[in-house]
């Protein structure tokens, strides 16, 4: 696995974590996981899974 996905997958599970005691802190990782996506989605390599991690966040932004 790559470790750019590993700490995009890190930051998302982070954020779910974080929803029920700090809201603020939650929207940071998400935020933080959705620019790392975007980002990896430009490298051939492992564009498509990274954007496929996309709707795990998308409610969190």
């Amino acid at each position: 696995m790559n470790a750019t996905l590993a700490a995009i997958r890190t930051d998302i599970r982070t954020a779910y974590e974080l929803i029920a005691t700090d809201e603020q802190r939650a929207t940071q990782y998400a935020r933080s996981a959705q620019s790392a996506i975007i980002e990896a989605s430009f490298d051939p390599e492992i564009g498509e899974e990274a954007m496929g991690l996309m709707w795990m966040i998308t409610d969190l932004v």
